[in-house]
């Protein structure tokens, strides 16, 4: 009975060590499956992240193209209105009318 027993005990300790071995592999394929998924999840937020300040940047350097395009557009407004007015103007019309046209009549 003692045999049996022990052969038993032994078979019970190669079946839990086999499982152990069978476990390891599995739990470390598992975990190299979630580190390899949370790699994806990470390298598809990195690649996210640089596309969304790829796109930041392409906006910003567009946006800055647009006012300095404005500035300078101003600048030539400018010129061209202090070109306009700095000219020298004809001479001043002088009014021939006389006062006498302009009074009412008395009568």
């Amino acid at each position: 009975m003692d045999e049996l027993k022990q052969d038993t005990t032994e078979q019970q300790n190669l079946e839990t060590t086999e499982n152990k071995t069978i476990q390891e592999p599995t739990q470390q394929t598992a975990q190299a499956n979630q580190q390899t998924e949370s790699e994806g999840v990470e390298d598809h937020n990195w690649k996210a992240f640089r596309e969304a300040r790829k796109k930041d940047r392409a906006e910003r350097e567009a946006a800055e193209k647009r006012a300095a395009e404005k500035e300078e557009e101003a600048a030539a407004l400018k010129a061209a209105m202090e070109a306009a007015f700095s000219r020298t103007s004809p001479a001043p019309q002088q009014n021939y009318y006389s006062s006498e046209g302009f009074e009412p009549d008395e009568s």
